[in-house]
């Protein structure tokens, strides 16, 4: 039996829910009309920094999420605008190659999502979730023409539009979800808020509060669309209805799940789930048993329930979240990669493997959540990080974190501070200055000849380490990084590798002194330096 101050409580809880949704969550799509004037300096482990790759160039349009192609250019999205920008390897510009049409713009509305066609450059198409002046969350695949594989173009066009899916519902101006990714198996994941209205996340009939998992790979070339959903749903998802939406959910029971990630060891889910007023949480879904799981929302926000009092799908069994966090007034949850050291000249160290990123898109921490064997914690996989449970501080409103080719981590900053404009960031670590190198005493990298100028280059050679050496980087006197190398598995410090003076663009370097930087797969760094003249 319901009591009257059990309904005086739930009523109390769903209108806070709809201010929290009108001022706070409204804020990471909208996100917020204004920007605070100042912020707290970014704080990092002393052996990594935060890098700028393209900014200045993104107001009004505010950078919400990117994708990398397979060359290492980027593709970034302005949420406000609908632009998509093409930022070439190197480059000092992103230029406007596209612009999505009949986006609406409002509140969480807009351009949200981006993935590339792990068949790139055969399969040379882009897929896009946004929002649609009229009332859907759609996803639309675009075919690009041009330079699919020079890192250094701009040259590339986006045409051929084709519908995916374009009748998702948004009703309301939030909770639209809007994280598209390709797992490893091949299929097209997109993440959908519930439209603000609580019961579709337990709902199997209406693609809202849920993680769908389609199969794009036999849509037909150039612009068209929609198929039927019996063309898009893939073998192995888990439900065979209601009617032809629940066939394309993965899992279900979310609220607003902005963005998730796909481990790209094992293809598990890790979805950052953002919360009504007291939790926020991070779900896992193991592939392939996790599929289905049942995620909670309306009845579960992080360990507990909120007290709604709704009955939809009461019955329903939940799958617990592996982290969660409290929180008192605006919070949203961003989920971040599960951390995999590969041989990107920017790669961490071998403490980060399997670590899933986790930050807090208002207070600006970032932390590394591991699995324990006894259930998922905060982690310090650094001595020298802020406080034992973030890793770093100070990155406010960041609106997407992915793992690079290269092995570091980039980011989108959505809104502008003095002194920090929007745009896209990465973290790498730190090799040491030119000063710090001289004060370290005789040095371990070895470069010959040097000096050395253009017409020779010069071979750098290094001490072999019991885990192998995996990186080389070149960093002049002012900390910039000028040119990064990844080294075949196995390379030998005695054959060393050659360094022909010139950056990543290809431009010679100028006079000076640089730090050349051995980066071994435990993440070891070793270095020396060298003297070019012209």
């Amino acid at each position: 039996r319901t009591s009257i101050a059990t309904v005086a409580f739930r009523t109390a809880a769903r209108n806070a829910a709809a201010v929290f949704a009108a001022a706070a969550v409204v804020c990471i799509g909208a996100l917020c009309a204004g920007a605070p004037a100042a912020r707290a300096a970014v704080v990092l482990p002393p052996g990594f920094e935060l890098q700028p790759v393209i900014v200045n160039i993104f107001e009004p349009g505010r950078p919400v999420a990117f994708a990398e192609l397979p060359d290492g250019r980027h593709l970034i999205l302005e949420r406000n605008l609908a632009n998509i920008r093409l930022h070439p390897v190197g480059g000092a510009v992103a230029p406007v190659i596209h612009t999505v049409a009949s986006v609406g713009i409002a509140d969480e509305r807009g351009l949200l999502g981006i993935a590339i066609d792990p068949g790139w450059p055969s399969r040379p198409y882009v897929y896009l979730q946004y929002t649609h002046t009229d009332l859907t969350v759609r996803i639309l695949r675009m075919t690009a023409l041009g330079d699919l594989s020079l890192p250094t173009s701009t040259t590339l066009s986006l045409v051929a539009p084709y519908q995916v899916i374009s009748d998702m519902p948004d009703t309301q101006s939030i909770h639209n979800g809007g994280t598209l990714r390709f797992g490893t198996d091949g299929m097209l994941y997109s993440s959908l808020g519930d439209d603000a209205n609580e019961c579709n996340a337990q709902n199997l009939g209406i693609l809202a509060g849920k993680i769908l998992r389609l199969d794009v790979s036999s849509l037909p070339a150039g612009a068209g669309g929609p198929p039927a959903k019996s063309v898009i749903t893939p073998a192995g998802n888990p439900f065979l209805g209601p009617g032809d939406n629940g066939k394309l959910v993965w899992v279900w029971g979310l609220r607003n799940p902005f963005r998730f990630t796909i481990d790209s060891a094992t293809n598990d889910l890790f979805i950052a789930d953002v919360g009504l007023i007291t939790y926020e949480e991070i779900d896992r879904v193991p592939f392939p048993g996790g599929a289905g799981q049942n995620l909670g929302w309306p009845h579960r926000e992080g360990f507990f329930d909120p007290g709604l009092g709704l009955t939809c799908g009461d019955s329903n069994t939940f799958t617990d979240p592996v982290y969660t966090f409290p929180h008192a007034g605006a919070a949203a949850v961003v989920g971040g990669p599960c951390y995999r050291v590969g041989g990107g000249a920017h790669a961490f160290g071998a403490a980060y493997e399997g670590a899933v990123l986790v930050s807090e898109f208002y207070s600006g921490w970032l932390r590394w959540i591991v699995d324990t064997g006894s259930g998922w914690q905060a982690a310090t996989l650094d001595p020298g990080q802020p406080n034992a449970t973030d890793w770093a501080t100070g990155l406010t409103y960041i609106a997407d974190f992915q793992l690079g080719s290269d092995g570091a981590i980039y980011l989108t900053q959505l809104i502008p501070y003095a002194g920090s404009p929007s745009g896209l960031y990465r973290i790498v670590p730190r090799p040491a200055s030119s000063a710090e190198l001289a004060a370290s005493g005789p040095s371990s990298v070895r470069a010959a000849p040097n000096p050395a100028s253009l017409a020779t280059g010069t071979r750098v050679t290094w001490p072999d380490g019991a885990g192998g050496a995996r990186s080389l980087r070149i960093v002049d006197a002012a900390g910039r990084i000028v040119r990064t190398m990844s080294l075949p598995t196995g390379a030998r410090g005695a054959d060393g590798a050659l360094w022909n003076l010139r950056d990543d663009g290809g431009a010679p370097v100028s006079s000076g002194m640089y730090v050349i930087a051995i980066r071994g797969e435990s993440g070891e760094t070793v270095e020396g330096k060298v003297l070019v003249v012209r």
